[in-house]
């Protein structure tokens, strides 16, 4: 376990998202940002965390192809 997922909406910050909504595109987005400077002028991420989280959507994205398969 990598730690606790806590879903959150920030609407607003993505105009895009909202259009392919209407367009009938089922969105989902996520982030690694660091949540104390979202949106802030010092807005960062941490390479570690971007590696986790690209090794849990690999896991996802294996899973969802075996179950098509």
């Amino acid at each position: 376990m990598l730690g606790v997922v806590k879903p959150e909406s920030l609407t607003g910050s993505l105009p895009c998202i909202g259009e392919l909504k209407e367009a009938g595109f089922d969105v989902q987005i996520c982030g690694y940002g660091v949540e104390a400077v979202y949106h802030g002028l010092d807005e960062y991420c941490n390479l570690s965390d971007m590696k986790q989280g690209y090794e849990i959507f690999v896991k996802v994205i294996e899973a969802l192809h075996a179950k098509a398969h």
